[in-house]
């Protein structure tokens, strides 16, 4: 605007002064400071700050949500399943259901869990792939060489569990669940067991009902599939009681004094434990997968004039409880051979 003024005042003296038109030499100075004026005036818009601008991107926006919304689900969803697995072990019925419930859990190949017996523990259910070393029994010292975590509740130790080492992750979160519901089931299985061995004892120290009968009595005690009694003479082996159905195992045993019952006897009628049927080097695995026998427990009873086998299609009895209840038919069978003999 002043430059406006100036340019006007020099053309205006000029046309005052003078009372002529301005000529081309007021003209062009007047032009000048015009334009100079102007050109001075202009803002110089380099020196001014450049105000940045956000661009919101709403796709990205959108996927970023989605993916925390995903992620939380993923969370909800695995608890929900930690949670079904634990429900599913509590209301399982029995040890090999337990044990399917650990393995769903943590998503092992094999799960296996051991209770204590006296001073060792012994298997008390598995499910899928389990080392063959893990269905003896063991110490506790034994026991955790072999990768098992052991379980407390009131400071006294209820139970174990066994995973392959590349699920152990799993077992973290879920011990003191386990060892909770452990404590209990344990205790319900006690006693349970008790009260069926004492009448299954009972039975065996009666001698009531057949041979048969007694089998029957000595299998549902147990939890085996098969169970026979026999006699053993100077010609062989007699079977006098028999449940189930044949196994035909005992018969086939390898032992270093021969084959079968007779090799048994020439060895001295020792107590056998076969915890893994289909794996044992004193058996034929082929043999023992047909007779769909895991387990296999054979007691001399009667100074070892007399005889009872057990096999489990599945793996899981308990070696010292089974083998306890076995021998508890020595009364019966006492009773079975002097009334033989009589006759």
């Amino acid at each position: 605007m002043g430059a406006i003024c100036g340019a006007f005042a020099l053309v205006a003296a000029h046309a005052l002064l003078r009372q002529s038109e301005p000529p081309l030499s007021v003209l062009l100075p007047a032009g000048g400071v015009l334009l100079l004026g102007l050109a001075l005036s202009l803002p110089i818009v380099g020196d001014e700050p450049i105000a940045e601008v956000t661009v919101v991107n709403e796709d990205e926006e959108l996927k970023g949500r989605f993916r925390a919304l995903r992620e939380a689900y993923s969370v909800l969803e695995q608890r929900s399943k930690e949670d079904a697995d634990m429900v599913a072990f509590v209301r399982a019925d029995t040890p090999q259901a337990a044990a399917q419930a650990i393995r769903n859990a943590t998503q092992a190949s094999g799960a296996a869990l051991f209770v204590p017996v006296d001073d060792r523990w012994e298997l008390y259910g598995s499910a899928g792939t389990v080392s063959g070393e893990l269905l003896e029994s063991f110490t506790s010292r034994a026991l955790q060489a072999h990768g098992a975590s052991l379980l407390f509740a009131a400071g006294r130790a209820v139970g174990a569990v066994w995973t392959p080492e590349e699920s152990r992750d799993g077992l973290a979160g879920l011990s003191e669940v386990l060892a909770a519901r452990f404590a209990d089931r344990l205790e319900v299985d006690t006693e349970r067991k008790r009260r069926k061995a004492a009448e299954v004892r009972a039975t065996l120290v009666e001698g009531g009902g057949s041979p048969d009968e007694v089998a029957q009595a000595l299998a549902l005690a147990i939890g085996a599939d098969s169970v026979e009694f026999g006699v053993v003479g100077s010609s062989g082996t007699t079977s006098i009681g028999v449940f189930g159905p044949p196994c035909g195992l005992p018969g086939a045993m390898r032992h270093e004094t021969g084959l079968g019952l007779p090799g048994w006897v020439a060895a001295g009628a020792p107590i056998v434990w076969i915890g893994d049927a289909r794996n044992d080097r004193r058996l034929d695995g082929a043999a023992a997968l047909r007779a769909r026998a895991s387990t296999i427990g054979l007691v001399p009873l009667a100074s070892g004039r007399a005889y009872v086998w057990a096999a489990w299609h599945s793996v899981g009895a308990g070696r010292t409880s089974a083998l306890s209840t076995m021998r508890a038919a020595e009364p019966v069978v006492t009773r079975w051979l002097t009334q033989a003999v009589g006759r």
